[in-house]
């Protein structure tokens, strides 16, 4: 039987729990999984500034096929925050582009990267690219706080946690096609930063009257511009957990056509890889 004080800890423990951000990357992790994605809690990176390693709290990841010339890993950095009295606010420029461009919009492998500005040329290509969910033209922030609060700047800390992340899972992917060597696989990779909060989230634009405007959503992005290795401005994601079930849906068919797209272009992006290789092995 269990006592009365182990059912108060139980009541206690679960009460604390629900304070802290560990519910929360689970769940998450079970939306991916559910999604086929390879998942993993409690991961790890490198910093660039500091280099030391720090923890990501979920790493998910789709592969393409390991057996083509080129195996192409569309891979989303995911940190969750806890903040269920405190509402985070995304601020909306007045002005927007009026076009996308993905080849700009993500972290990515060189060769990736080389291989979209290329393809986008071809309208049959980039009709599929711009219209993939996470890469549409949506509106996205310049700014993110949370409110309620003077102290720690958890959204820029949370913001630079899955940035520096995915830039260090970029790297890592780098450092592996570049010492390549022989005729095996070889591996490119496209990197999103997520952020989950369980709380609310909304969206602040003035118009033109400057008068003030918020919207509450269950989803939102901001670019982020902070100098980084990779030379690239990405857009940063942005859900709550209510909007958890289609924002992995969303992230699982944008992994699949960008793995698509790859092969069925397989052996110009085998080619543009093997420029990016230590051994030069560009197909005969």
């Amino acid at each position: 039987m269990t006592s009365h004080n182990e059912g108060n800890i139980e009541q206690k423990l679960n009460q604390w729990l629900n304070t802290q951000g560990y519910p929360l990357e689970m769940t998450t992790a079970a939306f991916f999984q559910k999604r086929n994605f390879q998942v993993s809690l409690s991961d790890y990176y490198v910093d660039f500034e500091t280099r030391e390693t720090r923890e990501i709290d979920i790493t998910a990841i789709l592969w393409s096929n390991m057996q083509s010339p080129v195996a192409v890993q569309v891979c989303f950095r995911i940190e969750c925050k806890q903040s269920k009295d405190k509402p985070w606010v995304v601020f909306i420029p007045e002005t927007q582009r009026d076009f996308p461009f993905p080849p700009l919009d993500v972290f990515s492998s060189k060769a990736i990267h080389a291989f979209w500005l290329d393809k986008m040329q071809d309208r049959s290509f980039s009709d599929i690219l711009i219209t993939t969910p996470l890469l549409q033209v949506k509106r996205y922030g310049y700014g993110l706080t949370q409110a309620f609060t003077t102290s720690v700047d958890i959204p820029y800390r949370a913001t630079l946690s899955a940035v520096k992340a995915s830039i260090d899972r970029v790297t890592e992917m780098e450092n592996i096609l570049h010492n390549h060597q022989g005729n095996g696989t070889l591996m490119c990779c496209v990197v999103v930063p997520v952020i989950v909060i369980d709380g609310r989230l909304f969206e602040c634009s003035i118009d033109k009257e400057q008068n003030t405007h918020l919207q509450e959503v269950q989803t939102s992005r901001i670019q982020w511009k902070g100098t980084n290795p990779l030379s690239t401005y990405p857009i940063v994601h942005l859900t709550t957990k209510a909007g958890l079930e289609k924002f992995t849906e969303e992230c699982q068919e944008t992994a699949e056509k960008i793995i698509t797209l790859a092969q069925n272009n397989m052996e110009e992006l085998r080619f543009v890889a093997s420029i990016f290789t230590l051994g030069k092995n560009e197909p005969q």
